[in-house]
């Protein structure tokens, strides 16, 4: 899995990076200077969770689209260049190769994730030290923080996992698109019929507006945890029966 990890690093997707971290730069930028706009916009006097998680959905777009091609350069890009045939010389299983993969991209994806929130936790405090503004860590109970954290976290997986399925079958590029429209369509199909217990994304943007006991819509999260975790079995054994993995 190391080896795999390597491999993503190496790649040096810094612009990608950049991009997740543009928006919220602009918003701890505003803020340390004290422009007005930007300060009723943020309303620092929120607590530091509840900044973080705003900003986690202020530019979810962006992250979804870097998550996905992340995962399409990972997966796709390397079956295109013929590595993941070639090492079918019986040396090492193609199932343990995918299995390597798909651990290295989803620890990527974590430590991402971490350093995601830990930066706009950093430019909440800064920003509320530069303009005299207490420092509230949760106004919230922290199972509510701990599910949108989460339920992005699942989602980024599931979109991971996507990406490297369709990649089986269709150029990079084509796999970008096709799971970043089928995510944009689910945005706008939450619309018309609540998707916040099946795909954890939306039940994570649900837990913002829960105060109290939240016991009944953590269960819906861990339960709709546990069904991808099922269908993610279930395509994996799919696979490898058809000798495609």
């Amino acid at each position: 899995m190391l080896k795999e990890l390597y491999k993503i690093i190496y790649k040096k997707y810094y612009f990608s990076l950049i991009l997740l971290l543009f928006m919220p730069m602009l918003f701890a930028i505003g803020c340390f200077l004290n422009l007005p706009y930007m300060v009723e916009e943020n309303n620092l006097s929120t607590s530091a969770l509840d900044y973080c998680a705003e900003m986690q959905m202020l530019i979810k777009y962006a992250y979804f689209l870097v998550i996905i091609y992340l995962s399409t350069d990972a997966f796709s890009g390397e079956l295109e260049g013929g590595q993941l045939r070639l090492v079918t010389i019986h040396v090492i299983s193609r199932t343990k190769i995918v299995l390597q993969k798909l651990s290295a991209i989803c620890l990527f994806i974590l430590v991402l994730h971490i350093l995601f929130w830990l930066f706009n936790f950093s430019m909440y405090c800064l920003g509320n030290l530069k303009n005299n503004i207490p420092i509230v860590f949760s106004s919230k109970n922290i199972e509510i923080y701990i599910g949108i954290f989460g339920g992005y976290l699942v989602s980024f997986y599931v979109c991971s996992i996507i990406s490297f399925f369709i990649g089986l079958f269709m150029k990079k590029i084509y796999t970008l698109v096709v799971v970043y429209f089928i995510w944009f369509v689910c945005r706008y199909a939450d619309q018309i019929a609540s998707m916040k217990n099946i795909f954890p994304e939306f039940m994570a943007d649900y837990l913002t507006e829960i105060s109290g006991n939240t016991t009944y819509q953590i269960s819906g999260y861990l339960w709709s945890i546990l069904f991808f975790f099922i269908i993610l079995l279930i395509l994996i054994r799919m696979f490898h029966n058809k000798n495609i993995i």
